[in-house]
């Protein structure tokens, strides 16, 4: 039988409006995941963006010049939806708000197993000589628009093994091989690491207002040349896939007590909304919905914070995700070192200007 624990790393510890921040991780311990939780206060009359996800620019747990795991904030929200488990429709937490002087929250688990709380992967920082994680970030400072200089905080909790852990069988390792701007038309080659196995491909388009199957439209994954094509798949039928395997997604959001409002959502494809407005009196009305976007209508007079959005859909920040096998089970994986000398993912690109990235799930022994 195992025994867990949860650990502060750091606890509320005051940061920058930007900067990168270093913590030492403990040497001789086992960790299944790290739970990084960002806190900041609106400005004084509101804010308009109301998250920070897009403000957390890397997480990085490194051991000098290796890199064990590589993410942005949104990269690390999207990857736990697919694979956090649980309930269907699971982001991390968060508790948004576009009020004055209100104070956001949001979290961005770092996961060393196949999914949350997996017994049987996990991080051992006894190999390793000088483990840490990094944090980076860049907040929008502004009265309307952004948070209150200084108020933003960093907690990171780990989840430790603190005794009867499963035999080593190596972690999860999450990072970042691609970033480019998508192009209108064309397909924009990844060449990906041929060294340890792999759980899955998550693809990232991420341009506002444009759903994301228009973005990217097809995902081609061919092995030696194409001798051997795991996917060759529209993104459209991709995400129809994730959501057989995950459901939608969801998150809340408060939106100021006026009479309208245009909030950008972290789902990019099928995206719905309704209202939830306390008081008797209190209506509401989803105007319209534009892939992430969301513009709504609603009597005033509710007092702040007593309305809230719910948001619907697919795509997690533009997201796909490309599982092997389930995702799950190990002799599954796309192993890349059983005879494959070329693995070569080609992205078809639909719109310009789109923010794409590739993030590999490597199982890391």
């Amino acid at each position: 039988m195992a025994r867990y624990r949860d650990y502060y790393l750091t606890k509320a510890s005051s940061v920058g409006d930007s900067g990168s921040y270093t913590w030492q991780l403990p040497i001789g311990i086992k960790i299944q995941d790290i739970r990084v939780i960002y806190r900041s206060t609106n400005g004084a009359t509101s804010n308009t963006v109301g998250k920070l996800c897009g403000m957390v620019t890397k997480i990085e747990v490194l051991n000098g010049s290796d890199v064990l795991a590589s993410l942005s904030g949104r990269e690390a929200q999207a990857l736990y939806a697919f694979n956090g488990r649980g309930d269907y429709g699971k982001m991390p937490y968060k508790n948004l708000s576009a009020a004055a002087s209100a104070v956001v929250e949001e979290e961005f688990p770092i996961l060393f197993g196949r999914y949350f709380r997996d017994p049987m992967f996990y991080l051992d920082t006894s190999r390793y000589t000088s483990p840490q994680i990094r944090l980076t970030h860049i907040m929008t400072i502004s009265a309307t628009a952004g948070f209150a200089t200084g108020t933003t905080t960093v907690s990171i909790i780990l989840r430790i093994i603190d005794s009867g852990a499963a035999p080593y069988a190596g972690f999860m390792m999450n990072k970042e091989v691609e970033s480019w701007t998508t192009a209108a038309s064309g397909d924009d080659p990844t060449y990906l690491p041929l060294d340890w196995p792999y759980a899955g491909i998550m693809i990232q388009g991420l341009y506002t207002a444009n759903a994301a199957t228009a973005v990217l439209t097809n995902f081609k994954l061919l092995v030696n040349l194409g001798q051997f094509t795991p996917y060759d798949m529209t993104s459209s039928d991709v995400a129809a896939m994730n959501r057989d395997q995950f459901g939608e997604f969801e998150e809340w959001f408060v939106p100021l007590s006026d009479t309208t409002f245009t909030w950008l959502s972290d789902f990019y494809q099928d995206t719905g909304a309704w209202f939830d407005i306390a008081g008797a009196t209190g209506k509401g009305n989803i105007s319209s919905v534009t892939a992430e976007s969301i513009v709504g209508t609603f009597t005033t007079g509710q007092g702040a914070g007593t309305m809230r959005v719910r948001a619907h859909g697919l795509c997690p920040h533009a997201s796909f995700w490309l599982p092997f096998g389930d995702g799950d089970t190990p002799a599954d994986f796309l192993d890349p070192t059983q005879g494959i000398n070329d693995l070569r993912l080609l992205k078809t690109q639909g719109v310009a200007s789109g923010a794409g990235t590739v993030v590999v799930s490597q199982c890391r022994q």
